[in-house]
C-alpha cells in the first residue's frame, strides 16, 4: 500500500521536487490509473474493506481483543479513525473537480509503469478479499 502511494508520488513528481496535496488536484483527469492506484493504496492504509489494510487491522485488533488488551484496541481504533482523515484527504484532492488542475499536463506513465500500477491495485484488493487463503498459506509455510 505504501509502495502504491510512493509509486504515484514518484510518477507525478517533476524535477525531483516534493509533492504536496495540491499537486494531486485533478489527477483523475490527468492520469486515471495513477488516481485509482492512489485511492486503492490510501483506502488500504486507512483500513477500508476490501483491502489488505482492512484485513491486517482486523486481525491485529481481533487478536488484541481476544487477549483482553482493550487499551490496545482503543488506541488502534482511535489511530485508525484519525488516519482515515489524512489518507482520504489525498483521495479527495485527486478526485475533486478542479478545472485549472485538470487542464494541466497529462502524466505520462510507461507501459511497465502502468503494469506496476495495476499489480499494486490487484495485490491490495486480492489480499484484502481473500485474507484467509493467505493466512493459511503463511501458516503452512511456517
Amino acid at each position: 500500500m505504501n509502495l502504491a502511494i510512493f509509486f504515484v508520488i514518484y510518477n507525478i513528481s517533476t524535477d525531483s521536487e516534493n509533492v504536496s496535496v495540491d499537486d494531486l488536484k485533478g489527477l483523475h483527469s490527468r492520469s486515471p490509473l495513477l488516481a485509482f492506484t492512489l485511492a486503492v493504496g490510501a483506502f488500504g492504509l486507512a483500513g477500508i474493506p476490501p483491502t489488505a489494510g482492512f484485513a491486517g487491522k482486523l486481525f491485529v485488533l481481533t487478536s488484541a481483543f481476544k487477549s483482553q488488551h482493550m487499551w490496545l484496541v482503543i488506541i488502534g481504533a482511535a489511530n485508525t479513525a484519525i488516519s482515515i482523515y489524512y489518507y482520504l484527504k489525498m483521495v479527495r484532492a485527486a478526485y475533486a473537480p478542479d478545472e485549472a488542475a485538470e487542464a494541466g499536463p497529462k502524466v505520462d506513465v510507461s507501459l511497465l509503469g502502468k503494469a506496476l500500477g495495476v499489480a499494486f491495485i490487484l495485490a491490495i484488493l486480492v489480499v484484502g478479499s481473500l485474507p484467509g487463503y493467505f493466512m493459511d498459506l503463511f501458516k503452512h509455510a511456517l
